[in-house]
């Protein structure tokens, strides 16, 4: 299963992105929604009480980065700005994002006419607003 959120800037649309032409703006974005913060992993201590207790568990596995990572590189292969750009928080989350980066620079690997990147989650916020393009 892929998760994929398509982005356009369609024609006619009141939009803060109103000076860009029709189809200037193209994005694909894959994410995971079966594992890493979906796997439903925690629980509550004390809940409904002053010293309540969250635990959440993101799980990430080799396989299911591998699943939507090669989704995205065999999607970007049929487009023309052949181009993928890995978005994470591996700089905090320190395992399971550093897998997903793994598994990205192994699958990208496969793939040396597709373009790649690899941005933290803050940066790549910052590039959608400041210039969002055809990905």
């Amino acid at each position: 299963m892929v998760c994929l959120r398509p982005s356009y800037l369609y024609d006619g649309v009141e939009s803060p992105l109103r000076d860009k032409p029709p189809g200037s703006i193209d994005i694909q974005v894959f994410r995971e929604n079966t594992e890493g913060e979906y796997a439903n992993v925690g629980g509550r201590l004390y809940a409904d009480r002053p010293h309540d207790v969250a635990v959440q568990t993101s799980v990430f596995t080799r396989h299911g980065c591998r699943r939507i990572i090669q989704a995205a590189f065999e999607k970007a292969s049929a487009r023309p700005a052949r181009q993928v750009a890995s978005i994470t928080k591996s700089n905090a989350q320190g395992y399971g994002m550093v897998l997903w980066d793994e598994v990205f620079e192994d699958v990208a690997a496969g793939f040396p006419d597709i373009q790649t990147e690899s941005l933290l989650i803050d940066r790549a916020v910052m590039e959608f607003v400041r210039g969002p393009r055809i990905v």
